[in-house]
């Protein structure tokens, strides 16, 4: 079976809101705390504004997550970018999908 897999960037994606339906799905704390700064709008304020989230898919299926962002929690604008809420669904694990998301 080949897979059909692609990146999207969450902010710039055509489908914003299923995505975020699909990273509400996330089993782990972190991602349901990323999951409440975008539905807060405030992943930006946060994280940075020229921050990223990018998304691994297939078709409309969410593969893996995680964020490139500016700033952390440690105050160090030196350090940047910052790859951040690492996040791959059960069902991929060990195949090696978050390298593509982190090439």
């Amino acid at each position: 079976m080949v897979m059909n897999m692609k990146i999207v960037e969450y902010f710039s994606s055509e489908y914003p809101e299923h995505w975020l339906t699909e990273i509400g799905r996330c089993d782990w704390n972190a991602g349901q705390y990323l999951y409440q700064l975008l539905r807060e709008h405030r992943f930006h304020s946060l994280l940075g504004e020229k921050s990223r989230l990018l998304l691994l898919t297939e078709g409309d299926l969410l593969i893996a997550f995680c964020t490139y962002a500016q700033q952390d929690e440690i105050p160090a604008d030196e350090l940047t970018p910052w790859a951040g809420f690492v996040y791959t669904f059960p069902q991929d694990r060990g195949k090696r999908r978050m390298g593509k998301l982190l090439e």
